[in-house]
């Protein structure tokens, strides 16, 4: 696995996958707790 260069929690969907933010929702987290947080959708549709 690559090392993680973003913050944030990688499950969410909302993970900006930024080393600036964390997220659109709670971009200055922290992500422990957040009422806002939805697992990623790991099925991908065409």
């Amino acid at each position: 696995m690559p090392p993680r260069n973003y913050l944030g929690e990688p499950s969410c969907r909302f993970n900006a996958h930024s080393p600036y933010i964390r997220c659109a929702v709670n971009p200055m987290g922290p992500c422990q707790d957040c009422l806002s947080y939805e697992p990623k959708d790991e099925k991908k549709t065409k």
